[in-house]
């Protein structure tokens, strides 16, 4: 069955989490979206105002979003140059922008995430951290999106119990990948997402 968790997390040297609680989602029968989110709003309903009321002092609240609640892709953009040019971030995020142009919306969703978790220059790994040149660049684009409704349900549920929150949005996919790097010397981290319903 469905199930929403949340936690408080205090950043420092050696992050610390506490407070962990987790409620079911409805009684595990709905299966659509119609369904679901009323149930999700029930069980935000009677979760988020006990952390308001532990921890006045929360502005900052993350939402993960799992599967089966959100839809993802790896997009490839390339571009080619007959002479070096240099690439850095101002290079890289006008890439990005420019597809972003030729993309219709998507009715009825938003997009969560938006952002490059690969570039290539010449075949070869960079971060743009500094400016590097060469002829080929190829940036791997990982977007996320879900319903526009969930985002409204939760961002309201939210809202109501921690008014002057800043809520951002994740997926599990980035999330789990970000904190095995931040957990490890590796460069890369694969991630395999195995959908709800499956583990608890």
């Amino acid at each position: 069955s469905s199930s929403v968790g949340a936690c408080v997390i205090d950043e420092g040297e050696l992050p610390v989490v506490s407070a962990v609680k987790r409620v079911p989602i409805g009684a595990g029968i709905a299966r659509d979206a119609a369904a679901l989110v009323p149930q999700l709003k029930e069980a935000l309903t009677g979760l988020i105002p006990d952390y308001a009321k532990l921890f006045p002092k929360i502005r900052t609240v993350s939402v993960i979003v799992a599967s089966p609640w959100f839809a993802a892709t790896l997009r490839t953009l390339a571009s080619k140059a007959d002479k070096p040019v240099k690439v850095n971030r101002n290079t890289i995020e006008r890439v990005v922008s420019d597809y972003k142009k030729t993309v219709q919306a998507d009715t009825g969703h938003t997009t969560l995430e938006s952002l490059p978790v690969t570039v290539l220059v010449n075949g070869y790994r960079t971060m743009a951290h500094r400016s590097v040149h060469g002829k080929t660049l190829a940036v791997t684009l990982y977007e996320s999106v879900t319903d526009q409704l969930l985002v409204q349900t939760v961002t309201d549920a939210i809202r109501t119990s921690i008014a002057k929150s800043v809520i951002t949005w994740h997926t599990t996919p980035l999330a789990y990948a970000e904190t095995l790097l931040r957990l490890s010397d590796e460069d890369h981290a694969t991630v395999v997402d195995v959908g709800g319903e499956v583990t608890d």
